[in-house]
């Protein structure tokens, strides 16, 4: 579509017609094939409109037969996978002809959203994958998600000609995609959330699924998103025009860029578009023809806009501009020819009744967050991932890759005032990115209180959301929001902030306790040795929500945990809680146990006629002859092939 080179449809149908020979005991075999066979069914229905070869839609049937079965509901709740997968009914549909495929995309989506995309930025928290009781704004989604989420929609708006499918596209490319890059787009994190005040180098797991420095700005971390999230912005640009059935053009997703298409008969016509939208009201499109042509012009009216308004060379058009339609301009066109769209864009308050009734705050298509501050704290990664390398190399890396630590410059635990004006401040389009807090063409005042109770918990993340309105005495302030896209730390699902003696008094978050020094043989990097000793009791062995140690990924081995006391304590009983994760990954409770205390340098077993259980979902408690000592040593022997860990160790 884009070079022109007939070579690209002569490699297809030679790649199309090898995987036509794979038996179907072989075709599409193992998770990810079948999760995301959709790409390849748009790519055999991309060569099937260009060539016509009836063989193809063979192809294309075999691929849906095996592609896991979206039509039958969201199948699975990785992240990537839903914002990929779900829409491969409906690319069906174009084959099947029957409403259930075509309905079945939306019926996901809507699914997806109303268990976790209760928040602003047209998103859903699975940070890896969507969790149970893990639906606050700080959940997070992955850059991979978000990229494919815009390029589903984009093939959605081609297959239904539903406008629906652009708003959402346009809710994730300006409110989500651009916070998950540095301005530069030399650096990406793994995980982006619409409340998100600080985007550290820390392990903020369990809080969110994934372990490990998955807030990090850097370019050499994140492997799959740097290579997959490239395709965000090119793709989007592809899908800014449609054509359309009738032999005309679509505008439907709006920036500044020039279009050359054939149109009516056979004619050539180009189109320049001016606009700042998403920040400004006015889209203008200047038609250049070498002759006059009559055909159909449609201009997408988004679902927010209700008073749109058209001209053509200044003259107004009766058309219908209703929300969320196109409206169809069809006439001569003659070369010279200036549309001129506005789309008036009014301060809304959108409440997310199911979660906590927070607010968020929309003008036209962008939703605005808190204007933190951003402090950019230089993180020397590259030694990290490339270990290969010399010390000089490494060096090297690190001066012309930087990857950052963003950390907040002023206090984020606002709750707003929704009922009060919010004023509009344009600044207009600069030169450079207009996705910064300095840069952005647009900001909104608002006036909040502080509501102290709201601060980072134990995995050093937004506390989660409590009932609004919440209780606080402090002072009215006025503050600043800004696109979503421009605050790579921010709040932007607010709670509503109240003196009324009747409003939710928030609690502060539970604080994880130190009952001692904990060391272990081996902990994954992911999770954290502490976790044995902070006083956090689980709902069971299974339970993802709370801090964990795990041995992963040593299998079979013999590890160890201690325990060392600020100074020697007598002690008489250990109670531990095993980590398994049966039915989810590869941790169970070990083969066996023993106990040790440190006399001097010696390991010494403790005198005991209790059995060391390994039961699951309890304490395993043994008591033994009291001692005194400084320190106590869990030998753990694990399953073979299979790992194990502690959730907590509690000593009496």
């Amino acid at each position: 579509s884009v070079t022109g080179d007939a070579r690209v449809i002569e490699l297809m149908e030679r790649y199309f017609r090898y995987l036509e020979s794979v038996p179907e005991d072989r075709f599409l075999i193992g998770y990810w094939p079948k999760i995301r066979a959709g790409d390849q069914l748009a790519a055999i229905h991309w060569l099937y409109n260009r060539t016509g070869e009836k063989w193809l839609l063979d192809l294309a049937e075999k691929t849906h037969r095996h592609t896991a079965r979206w039509d039958q509901g969201v199948i699975d709740w990785h992240n990537v996978n839903i914002a990929q997968g779900f829409r491969e009914p409906a690319q069906w549909w174009v084959q099947s002809h029957l409403q259930s495929d075509y309905d079945a995309a939306e019926r996901n989506w809507q699914e997806v959203r109303r268990l976790y995309g209760q928040v602003p930025g047209g998103m859903f928290g699975a940070d890896e994958n969507a969790r149970e009781g893990f639906d606050d704004p700080r959940q997070a989604i992955e850059t991979c998600g978000i990229v494919e989420e815009m390029l589903s929609d984009e093939i959605l708006i081609a297959l239904t000609g539903e406008m629906v499918w652009a708003d959402r596209c346009e809710n994730v490319a300006f409110n989500m995609l651009p916070a998950a890059f540095t301005a530069d787009m030399g650096a990406l994190r793994y995980l982006t959330a619409p409340n998100q005040p600080v985007s550290d180098a820390q392990n903020h797991s369990p809080g969110i699924q994934n372990g490990g420095a998955m807030f990090l700005m850097s370019p050499h971390r994140h492997r799959c998103c740097q290579h997959n999230a490239g395709h965000g912005w090119p793709y989007y640009a592809q899908h800014l025009w449609y054509a359309t059935p009738d032999n005309g053009l679509a505008a439907v997703l709006y920036s500044e860029c020039t279009v050359t298409a054939k149109v009516g008969k056979d004619a050539t016509v180009t189109i320049d578009e001016q606009t700042d939208y998403p920040f400004g009201e006015t889209v203008r499109l200047e038609i250049s023809l070498d002759a006059p042509t009559r055909f159909p012009l449609s201009l997408r009216i988004p679902g927010w806009c209700t008073d749109a308004k058209i001209s053509v060379n200044g003259q107004p058009v009766p058309v219908q501009a209703q929300p969320g339609t196109l409206s169809t301009i069809v006439r001569n066109w003659r070369d010279g020819d200036v549309i001129e769209l506005v789309l008036p864009m009014e301060v809304r308050v959108h409440r997310w009744e199911a979660n906590h009734g927070a607010v968020s705050i929309d003008r036209g298509p962008l939703s605005y967050a808190l204007d933190i501050g951003e402090e950019y704290r230089l993180v020397e990664d590259a030694g990290a991932q490339n270990k290969n390398l010399t010390d000089e190399q490494i060096a090297r890396l690190n001066k012309r890759w930087p990857a950052y630590e963003i950390l907040p410059t002023g206090a984020w635990n606002y709750g707003l005032l929704p009922d009060q004006p919010i004023v509009v401040e344009q600044y207009g389009l600069g030169v450079g990115s207009p996705w910064t807090p300095d840069t952005t063409p647009v900001a909104l005042w608002a006036k909040a209180r502080r509501i102290p109770q709201w601060q980072i918990d134990m995995y050093g993340l937004a506390a989660p959301l409590q009932d609004s309105p919440a209780r606080t005495d402090e002072p009215v302030e006025t503050v600043r929001l800004i696109p979503m896209g421009a605050a790579r730390i921010r709040i932007s699902a607010f709670p509503v902030a109240s003196t009324d003696p009747d409003a939710h008094v928030w609690s502060e978050p539970q604080r994880p306790k130190r009952l001692y020094d904990a060391s272990a043989s081996h902990t994954y990097a992911g999770d954290r040795v502490s976790a044995i000793a902070d006083d956090i009791v689980p709902a069971n062995s299974n339970d993802h929500a709370v801090p964990r140690h795990t041995f992963w990924p040593h299998t079979g081995t013999t590890e160890w945990l201690q325990a060392t006391f600020d100074e020697p304590r007598t002690v008489r009983s250990v109670s531990v809680y095993w980590f398994d994760d049966t039915g989810v990954g590869r941790c169970r409770v070990p083969v066996s146990w023993t106990l040790h205390y440190r006399q001097g340098n010696q390991w010494h077993p403790v005198a005991t006629t209790d059995e060391f259980g390994v039961e699951k979902d309890r304490f395993n408690t043994v008591t033994f002859e009291p001692v005194q000592t400084d320190a106590l040593r869990l030998e753990v022997v694990l399953q073979p092939d299979f790992s194990g860990g502690v959730l907590e160790w509690k000593i009496e």
